[in-house]
């Protein structure tokens, strides 16, 4: 036989951004060893592509499949949307490096809610735990500031002194040593929202050292958004290191006209040299933790002071004025809650803050910090806060890339419970699907922000391209039946219309269903 695996037939968009074209594609072992005219070749496993198109594997450059992909290895959530690899531990969290302490705190819930015992101090003892399980896409990380932050200083709000911030950058140093992409933070959410802007550039300067990039859950995507867009460039600038906006959005109607001064700043910025690139999922709902409504302030501390400090009457009253003051009076009829963690209240999951309200007979910011307050784990909601004009303007622009901000999910087991963002299961064919019948951009373009731009921006080599000697990453779809189906409503739903997926080199996914392969590899920092 010529090749292990040969497709004929198809429409290849190579993921350059170049127009399709008619080609055979061959592959050996975990590389792709021909395209063009294969009429005459042999493949040990032949798939027949005409009439459907035939690209990279999808690179989703913003994950959180951090701790469950060690729950659910085979990635079915993330195969049945074509993606091939993906980028963990953004906003801040990664599951390493990590403090003995921090990692004890973490087990129990994690073990309580999902069966998952954490055994780890380092990036490279979890790289290990991840080739000893085999994950069916590829998977790599950054390392995690506020994980970081939170080891070395707990939920303190002050700045690092000096043996603190030394301690910070060297476990950067590790995490990179042992393979990271980069480094992320999460400045909305405790510890990093309590760091400043010096602190930020001094860790992002050591993951320069070793070429990684910078990728940041900016402070404000809302009434602060301009400042925020400021700061992370501020601190990405004397680190001298590319900067990946997360999730790039406004949010809130108060904001929504400030997407053009928000542009025009990272438009400046690359003006001047820096290298800011941006991320974004093709929905007009974010999805995060329930306290994320709440101001920084009451972040501070542990959990339990958390909770406790929810309690108390002149807190109460401070909340409720900001909270109203920057989201508007309605803010919590746009709050959904996703996902509790106690059998009490999984009944209110699917409601608004508002509806849930109500059938307690409660004011909703009351019974907000009750939940809030009385919870032993965050819960999880989704934030209808977007509109879809500029949704697509941020989809448009040239240095736009998809990234679904998901972790892999199942529709069965641990991983099955709550209402997740549909993103979870539909990012990706939802925007083949836009761009079938919206026309937002050409299908040649859509692809390229879903492969190769994603895999340049995270300084993956070899994949997210068709060309000879690439890691044979390849899905083939029908550009006519590719379509998202989960819903807010009911989300636990594959996608259709992807039909084989190959992760280096074997078959992940054929003729639409999952064969239970795991070929996919750790992707580490070259």
């Amino acid at each position: 036989m010529d090749f292990d695996i040969l497709i004929r037939g198809g429409l290849l968009a190579d993921g350059s951004g170049a127009p399709l074209y008619e080609a055979d594609l061959g592959i050996n072992g975990d590389l792709i060893a021909a395209t063009g005219n294969l009429k005459n070749a042999r493949g040990a496993e032949e798939i027949n592509a005409r009439g459907l198109i035939v690209s990279p594997g999808f690179v989703d450059i913003h994950g959180h499949s951090d701790y469950f992909i060690l729950i659910e290895p085979g990635a079915r959530s993330k195969l049945t949307q074509g993606v091939t690899s993906e980028i963990g531990g953004n906003c801040g969290y990664s599951a390493a490096p990590i403090s003995r302490e921090l990692q004890a705190e973490r087990a129990q819930s994690l073990d309580k809610n999902f069966g998952l015992k954490p055994d780890w101090e380092t990036l490279s003892e979890y790289f290990g735990r991840l080739n000893k399980i085999k994950i069916a896409m590829n998977f790599g990380v950054l390392v995690g500031h506020n994980t970081i932050r939170a080891s070395v200083m707990g939920g303190a709000a002050h700045p690092p002194d000096e043996k603190e911030m030394a301690t910070m950058r060297q476990m950067v140093r590790s995490g990179m040593n042992d393979g990271a992409l980069g480094i992320s933070t999460g400045l909305v959410y405790p510890p990093a929202c309590f760091a400043d802007v010096a602190e930020v550039a001094a860790l992002c300067s050591v993951a320069a050292e070793f070429g990684g990039f910078f990728s940041t859950h900016m402070r404000s995507e809302g009434h602060a958004l301009l400042e925020a867009v400021s700061e992370v460039i501020e601190a990405a600038q004397p680190a001298h290191i590319r900067l990946e906006i997360s999730h790039f959005k406004t949010s809130g109607p108060k904001n929504w006209g400030k997407i053009e001064d928000a542009i025009g700043l990272i438009e400046a910025a690359q003006a001047r040299g820096v290298d800011v690139r941006c991320d974004r999922y093709p929905y007009i709902a974010s999805y995060t933790g329930l306290s994320s409504a709440l101001p920084t302030w009451t972040l501070e501390g542990t959990r339990d002071e958390f909770r406790k400090r929810l309690t108390e009457p002149g807190v109460r009253q401070r909340v409720r004025e900001e909270v109203f003051s920057q989201n508007g009076a309605n803010f919590l009829e746009r709050v959904t809650i996703a996902q509790t963690f106690s059998d009490n209240t999984r009944r209110l999951e699917g409601l608004s803050v508002a509806q849930a309200a109500a059938q307690a007979a409660k004011d909703p910011l009351n019974f907000l910090l009750d939940l809030l307050s009385s919870e032993e784990n965050d819960p999880t909601a989704i934030y209808h806060s977007m509109n879809e004009e500029n949704m697509t303007r941020i989809l448009k622009l040239p240095y736009t890339s998809v990234g679904s901000d998901s972790a892999v999910r199942a529709i069965d087991g641990p991983l099955g419970a709550g209402k997740p963002h549909p993103r979870v299961y539909g990012c990706f064919p939802r925007m083949l699907r836009l761009v079938r019948e919206k026309k937002i951009m050409p299908i040649e373009e859509a692809v390229h922000k879903m492969t190769a731009a994603p895999a340049a921006a995270a300084g993956i080599k070899n994949r997210g391209t068709i060309r000879l000697g690439a890691f044979a990453d390849v899905v083939v779809f029908d550009a006519d039946k590719i379509s998202d189906i989960a819903t807010y409503e009911n989300p636990q739903r594959f996608s259709v219309g992807v039909q084989f997926v190959i992760v280096n080199g074997v078959v992940a996914l054929k003729d639409g269903e999952i064969t239970g392969a795991r070929a996919g590899k750790v992707l580490r920092r070259e």
